[in-house]
């Protein structure tokens, strides 16, 4: 009986062991982990955790501190950016003279209509009183409408360098009105009189190569240097009354300086033509007979400013005060009398910008002065290639 109630006792010790060694099985940590602690020891309390949310997922360039940021760090940094051409772009619809970038060509086509008059008054008499005047008076009046096609060709050769040729045609329309009396007693002679003539042909070829001497920074203005010519393909004085060119051969420099201030862009400009003189001329003036002179054409000093203002990123309006003075010239070595002329305009325009390649350029420079055109209307489209 005893050894019976000793095995049930074993029996009974084995299967309690058993249920104990089920509840805390000894197996090894996983590696990285510590160990858990001994079954009479109470673990350390641990913070509540919310639900874990799913981790960003970095692609491999963007993650650690050293590549730039997160996501959407990098998407935001992006969207403010713009690359370069998008920048070039935009300058050339806010600066007057248009910058390319290197290797792209640039097509531009600029029509402008020019009005200008002007009033002559001839006496030959003797004048007794200022309210008394004994002898033929004319009064011309002298209207001018002239239409100009230009032809411009641009082409970025390196980042540095640009350059541009213009090629003019011209008609030209003229109206003169001749008033002639004779002021005796108030008693008019002779009615007025109106003479219309016109004329078409190509104007003076000219152009320029330039240089970025300097690109802008925080402190710094962009600064370019351009050196220009023009060409005598035109006709002239001594071959017309209606002269589509100049009649002489110049070499011009000039400095350009602009700085952003977004949305704003400052412009202004400083430059000196050089004109050659002619030799051997053959002039024949009305009413009196041809002779040979030497011509020596007066040089030109132009400057300029103004700002462009950028309402959005299709639309700039621009306002420019522009400035030409020709030096006076000389036939023969004697200089030539009112051959000075001091001509001032204010120019108002606004770029629309159609796409990356093209955009509308309207203008209007009404005269300052009296050697200065009435106004003058331009419209220019360029297209990029």
């Amino acid at each position: 009986m005893r050894i019976i109630l000793s095995i049930l006792i074993i029996d009974a010790l084995l299967m309690v062991g058993s249920i104990g060694w089920a509840e805390e099985p000894q197996t090894p940590a996983p590696s990285g982990q510590s160990a858990p602690p001994p079954a009479n020891e109470q673990p350390a309390p641990q913070p509540a955790e919310a639900t874990p949310e799913p981790a960003p997922i970095l692609t491999p360039p963007e993650q650690g501190p050293s590549s730039g940021g997160t996501v959407k760090e990098k998407s935001a940094q992006q969207a403010l950016e713009q690359t370069q051409e998008e920048k070039e772009n935009k300058k050339i619809e806010t600066t007057p003279e248009t910058s390319l970038i290197k290797g792209r060509l640039q097509v531009e086509v600029i029509e402008t209509y020019v009005h200008t008059s002007s009033n002559s008054l001839f006496i030959e008499g003797l004048g007794l009183l200022p309210v008394l005047i004994l002898g033929p008076i004319e009064v011309q009046k002298i209207q001018r409408d002239i239409l100009n096609t230009t032809l411009v060709i641009r082409y970025k050769i390196t980042e540095k360098f640009q350059a541009s040729i213009n090629i003019p045609y011209q008609f030209i329309f003229s109206r003169i009105s001749v008033a002639a009396d004779t002021s005796g007693g108030g008693v008019t002679a002779n009615p007025t009189s109106e003479t219309t003539t016109s004329t078409s042909g190509l104007g003076d070829i000219n152009g320029n190569v330039t240089y970025q001497m300097l690109n802008e920074s925080l402190l710094k203005p962009s600064l370019t240097v351009a050196l220009g010519f023009k060409a005598r393909t035109g006709e002239d004085i001594f071959q017309t009354n209606q002269p589509t060119g100049s009649g002489y051969n110049s070499i011009s420099v000039s400095l350009n300086a602009s700085k952003s201030s977004e949305p704003a862009v400052l412009f202004g400009y400083l430059s000196y033509a050089y004109a050659f003189s002619r030799r051997d001329v053959v002039y024949s003036p009305p009413n009196l007979p041809a002779r040979t002179i030497n011509y020596e054409p007066g040089d030109n000093i132009g400057f300029g400013f103004g700002i462009a203002y950028a309402l959005n990123y299709k639309l700039t309006l621009s306002t420019q005060f522009q400035e030409s003075i020709n030096l006076p010239g000389a036939i023969n070595q004697d200089q030539l009398s009112n051959s000075m002329t001091n001509s001032a305009s204010l120019r108002f325009g606004g770029t629309w910008k159609l796409n990356d390649k093209t955009s509308l350029d309207l203008s209007v420079s009404p005269g300052l002065t009296s050697d200065s055109a009435d106004f003058i209307l331009s419209l220019r489209v360029p297209w990029r290639f």
